[in-house]
């Protein structure tokens, strides 16, 4: 697994949500948080992380395009959802890239 996470030409990440309470959006808690680590869990340095998409489902609407999400620590990002007035159920693509 090592040899997986220092190949200087593909690196395979893991992208979890960053706590159980982040699968949930609401005015409480209008965050997003994403942890994003190698496979053995180790973080990278500071990356550029987006949500590519969010959609919502019941009108297919998109209610959210190219938005950067903001770095919090050690490998974990966050957006707020509730900013984008998401209603009730979305989807939601991100796309991830190194810092140069």
């Amino acid at each position: 697994m090592t040899a997986l996470t220092t190949n200087k030409f593909h690196i395979p990440v893991a992208v979890t949500l960053a706590d159980a309470e982040s699968s949930t959006v609401s005015s409480r808690k209008p965050k997003v948080a994403v942890r994003i680590t190698d496979v053995l869990g180790a973080s990278f340095p500071t990356m550029d992380v987006s949500v590519d998409s969010a959609m919502r489902v019941s009108d297919r609407a998109v209610i959210m395009a190219k938005t950067k999400m903001q770095p919090v620590g050690d490998g974990v990002y966050e957006v707020d959802m509730m900013a984008a007035k998401p209603g009730r159920y979305l989807n939601v693509e991100s796309q991830t890239r190194a810092c140069s």
